[in-house]
């Protein structure tokens, strides 16, 4: 089947995912308390989602400029390997995976 995730990329997309929900769960609850408890401020479903949405559009930012230093990381390291062949970066693999 073509573009179906294998099962060790669908673990890892789970993860993630798991991680990305845990994220927003903490930060909803931190301003949701923070609202209801210190600011008295009555809170319906629309606004919670709204500050749901807000999160979500700053972490895809933050994950895009993320990858993007990542990726001209990765550039800089794989130049450095084609220089020089015996360096520890070419002799190891695993500095060369996103963390």
């Amino acid at each position: 089947m073509t573009g179906s995730a294998t099962p060790l990329t669908a673990t890892k997309v789970t993860r993630f995912c798991d991680a990305e929900m845990e994220s927003m769960e903490r930060m909803l609850s931190t301003w949701i308390d923070d609202q209801t408890q210190r600011l008295k401020t009555p809170l319906s479903q629309c606004m919670i989602q709204q500050k749901a949405v807000e999160n979500n559009s700053f972490q895809c930012k933050l994950t895009v400029i993320m990858r993007e230093r990542w990726l001209m990381t990765l550039a800089v390291m794989m130049s450095e390997v084609a220089d020089n062949p015996g360096s520890e970066v070419a002799d190891d693999p695993g500095l060369l995976s996103p963390q």
